[in-house]
């Protein structure tokens, strides 16, 4: 299993601190790291969820629409799920 990578403290004040551990953002803008694509064990450690409530979730369209990586892969844009989670924060 690999560890993740440190990267520095974005300041943002859409940004959470449980994005931090997950993402290697290095100098990029954070509108550049908004497109970055978290696989499936990536975005369950994201949203807090085990890996089969985000395939639920995915299935019954819950949770923003993921991108098509290959045949049998997918993943989310990080900037879908920041926005999803601020929707649901102020529902």
């Amino acid at each position: 299993m690999r560890e993740p990578i440190a990267s520095p403290k974005i300041s943002d004040s859409r940004t959470d601190a449980r994005l931090q551990p997950y993402v290697s953002l290095g100098a990029f803008p954070l509108d550049v790291a908004r497109h970055r694509i978290l696989d499936v064990k990536e975005t369950a450690a994201f949203l807090s969820l085990s890996v089969p409530s985000v395939r639920r979730l995915h299935r019954e369209r819950q949770i923003p629409e993921a991108v098509r990586l290959s045949a049998r892969r997918i993943g989310w844009k990080l900037g879908d799920l920041l926005e999803w989670l601020e929707a649901r924060s102020a529902a």
